[in-house]
């Protein structure tokens, strides 16, 4: 089986996740009122390419959140001004691997960490789709 059809059946439920830390009250909340940020904290020893979310009940992932961006271990990038809301949310590395984190509920006003760790990374089981097909876009390409 290709790498990309590996890729794409990456949205199963996965034992371990990242996790979703809220972390209001710090003065890094959310930019406008009745909003919510998301901190993206990459703690692996890997970089991360691709960053998926959308909301609990869209059937699909949608477009990678970080464009050309790439998180390095021990980097961080933001996202401001998001709806409250369900979220899921999907991390995959430079070598494919990705970690779901599904069903987060985030509040307005707040500023949640999403911190994928080092064991929440799978590679994709072959053979079964989840909830969510990853798009295409996730194969491991050079940034």
């Amino acid at each position: 089986m290709s790498v990309s059809v590996l890729v794409r059946r990456l949205a199963l439920a996965v034992v371990a996740s990242g996790a979703l830390l809220a972390c209001g009250g710090d003065g890094s909340g959310a930019t406008g009122p009745g909003t919510v940020a998301v901190r993206l904290t990459n703690i692996t020893s890997r970089p991360i390419f691709f960053a998926y979310f959308s909301r609990c009940d869209d059937p699909a992932w949608g477009q990678d959140r970080l464009g050309d961006v790439t998180v390095s271990p021990g980097a961080s990038f933001r996202w401001t001004d998001l709806a409250p809301g369900c979220y899921d949310f999907l991390a995959v590395t430079d070598d494919g691997r990705g970690s779901e984190t599904f069903e987060v509920r985030l509040a307005a006003g707040q500023t949640y960490e999403w911190r994928p760790s080092e064991g929440s990374f799978v590679a994709p089981p072959s053979g079964a789709l989840g909830a969510k097909e990853t798009p295409a876009s996730a194969a491991v390409v050079p940034r």
